[in-house]
């Protein structure tokens, strides 16, 4: 027997005594999965690990049939300010012209007004024109800032579900005592806005609710819009519809919606990624479930 085989035996010897087949391979740390945070995942449900620094829910998405619309399309408009106005003192008058969406007072149809990326607030009633930045900062508790905004507004129904047609949506740049040195926003490139959720109720089920203008709806080869729950929770919609976020659990969560395209890379533009936060406490007002929960073959649970 040459030197070579007496070493082959004597370590198959050795392997023998030690309990045979060699074990699996265990994967390395790399091989681990990763918390889901802007790649794209090509499904509309992702979990992840979830860190051992907190309780994390784990929520699921609902999506809903658009509510219908009967007749002619309803239509929002802004009169005033006009787009590049520039306010250099007095109020900023607001004129609204809204046609074949009757307004109401709450819970009824209403306008969703939205300054920059704040808080929106509804406007109920568009007869006469109304002070912009005396409103804002009534809602807000803030004054509205000198320079240039960007100023959008959208149709929504009673449980602030917006109405998803490209005449329901509108928006305009302001200035505001001065322009902004260096701001730009074109109005006419893909835009993203979100709207809910928002503040605090004790439901565990919230409605996800966001408007897209200058695209021609989302689709799996276009326009799809991406969220992120909590940092570890996320998926991917491709359909312009209403969505509900169910299983929530009580304290604070964020959410980040962005608006991507058939690349998967974020669209430009300010409102495009969008990082907020919204509270689950049993202190805070019962909003129902929304859109309401009716038992409907078409509607479909996004796991």
């Amino acid at each position: 027997m040459t030197r070579y085989h007496a070493a082959f035996a004597l370590l198959l010897t050795l392997g023998c005594h030690r309990g045979g087949a060699p074990s699996t391979p265990q994967p390395a740390l790399d091989d681990e999965p990763q918390v889901p945070g802007t790649s794209l995942h090509d499904g509309t449900e992702v979990s992840s690990r979830e860190p051992d620094t907190k309780e994390f829910s784990a929520p699921s998405l609902r999506v809903f049939d658009k509510s219908p619309i009967v007749g002619a399309p309803p239509r929002i408009r802004i009169v005033r300010p006009k787009n590049q106005a520039l306010v250099a003192r007095g109020p900023v008058m607001m004129r609204l012209e809204v046609t074949r969406w009757k307004l109401a007072p709450a819970p009824g149809n209403h306008v969703h007004v939205k300054i920059d990326d704040g808080k929106e607030f509804a406007v109920r009633d568009v007869s006469k024109p109304f002070a912009l930045d005396e409103r804002y900062e009534q809602e807000t508790g803030e004054p509205l800032g000198e320079g240039t905004h960007v100023l959008r507004v959208f149709l929504s129904r009673p449980n602030h579900e917006s109405v998803k047609l490209p005449s329901a949506f509108d928006s305009v740049v302001f200035h505001y005592r001065s322009r902004t040195a260096g701001a730009s926003f074109d109005r006419n490139q893909p835009i993203l806005t979100y709207s809910r959720p928002q503040g605090c109720a004790s439901d565990p089920d919230r409605l996800l609710d966001f408007v897209v203008a200058n695209i021609n709806g989302l689709s799996r080869k276009g326009y799809r819009v991406q969220y992120v729950i909590d940092g570890v929770h996320a998926g991917t919609l491709f359909s312009w519809a209403p969505y509900q976020i169910r299983d929530l659990s009580q304290g604070e969560h964020t959410i980040r919606l962005m608006l991507l395209r058939s690349d998967n890379s974020t669209a430009p533009g300010r409102f495009n990624d969008i990082t907020t936060s919204f509270e689950v406490s049993d202190s805070c007002p019962h909003l129902g479930l929304i859109p309401d929960d009716l038992e409907n073959e078409d509607e479909e649970v996004l796991e």
